[in-house]
């Protein structure tokens, strides 16, 4: 594969290549970042445990919670798209997500070494030099430098989002975005930018292709859930298998123009965490 035949995508849920033809190979290097983040985000969630059941997302209590809260987390990423389509070719718009994911990194870094024990001003001070080692990532890294970093949002957003969510809502989230990032690449807004790049840390590249920010965070998020809902057994047995989806994904790239990077590895997670004992 030569260097201009690049596979190109963007974070919210979707692997694109312009290839007619992909080679197996060039899919395991994506996978083994997949596989790094996956750790880190189970060594987060270990750290993290103490906030489970404090720091919740239920912005709905009533009757049919779980259905509602997972609709409403579903359309963060939903208006999120609509913005990007509005404000891509902003320049603004690169510095505005490198100094979202920046801050981001610096309160997620500081909660994580905290739990740890390690005492103050140490967790701040490093969080506040990892958001800005970052941001200078984001706007001049390289991709080497990049992927990185994507690994360490990736790993941290993954397992906080593990704890906000329990059983049944968590069922419903990782159902609910399987569905719609199929409708989002097929038929709805990410149709309209496949051809486009990304920007800021919206996707990284790996090699020959190019990661969706969005998918590796969930990729991370899925096997921290099934450490805490069902222990080491089902950490490493939702790990096989989101990889084991993102791997058939990206074989299936060969065959398509497009597709969808959660929904098969998403799809398998749920029906492990239901059906396993």
């Amino acid at each position: 594969m030569s260097q201009t035949d690049k596979v190109t995508g963007l974070n919210r849920g979707f692997l694109h290549t312009g290839q007619t033809k992909m080679e197996l190979r060039s899919s395991t290097y994506p996978v083994l970042v997949t596989f790094v983040t996956q750790l880190a985000a189970l060594a987060f969630v270990y750290e993290l445990m103490p906030l489970q059941g404090a720091v919740t997302f239920q912005p709905y209590s009533g009757g049919g919670a779980p259905v509602l809260n997972a609709l409403i987390f579903l359309s963060l990423p939903i208006a999120g798209t609509l913005a990007f389509l509005k404000l891509r070719r902003r320049t603004a718009i690169k510095q505005f997500y490198a100094v979202a994911e920046s801050l981001l990194v610096v309160l997620l870094t500081y909660i994580i070494l905290a739990l740890t024990g390690i005492p103050d001003p140490l967790p701040e001070a490093f969080g506040v030099v990892i958001g800005i080692v970052g941001y200078l990532t984001v706007m001049r890294g390289k991709d080497i430098s990049k992927a990185a970093y994507a690994v360490l949002i990736s790993s941290e957003a993954g397992s906080f989002l593990a704890v906000m969510f329990t059983p049944p809502t968590v069922y419903l989230v990782f159902l609910f975005f399987a569905l719609y990032d199929v409708f989002a690449v097929f038929r709805g807004p990410l149709k309209k930018v496949i051809d486009e790049p990304g920007f800021g840390m919206l996707s990284f590249d790996v090699g020959h292709i190019s990661i969706g920010l969005g998918d590796q965070v969930f990729y991370s998020m899925a096997p921290a859930t099934g450490y805490i809902i069902k222990g080491v057994i089902g950490a490493l047995g939702v790990l096989v298998l989101v990889d084991v989806g993102f791997f058939l994904t990206l074989a299936l790239l060969s065959r398509r123009r497009a597709l969808p990077g959660l929904t098969i590895p998403l799809l398998l997670t749920v029906f492990f965490l239901i059906l396993f004992p």
